[in-house]
């Protein structure tokens, strides 16, 4: 059996995609904390549900960042092909 160079996903996807290695390497892990917060608050003084507020603070943060980097990702994100 070989030793082989095991290459960490979050170092490819920061490669591939422009994005910082310490980023890529903490999303699964990144607290939201302040926004959660925020979100069980919101749910509580309206009887609602807080996913309704972490739904819409994401929502916006995507179109905003969307607005943001819309003619960069086209020439700095390398599309993954199929295998």
């Amino acid at each position: 059996m070989g030793v082989g160079v095991v290459i960490p996903v979050s170092l490819v996807t920061a490669l591939r995609t422009s994005v910082a290695i310490w980023f890529t390497s903490r999303l699964p892990m990144r607290c939201y904390a302040r926004i959660t917060d925020t979100a069980l608050r919101l749910a509580k003084f309206f009887r609602m549900e807080a996913q309704f507020w972490m739904n819409l603070q994401s929502h916006y943060d995507v179109e905003v960042a969307n607005d943001a980097i819309a003619g960069k990702l086209d020439r700095e994100v390398e599309v993954l092909k199929a295998a």
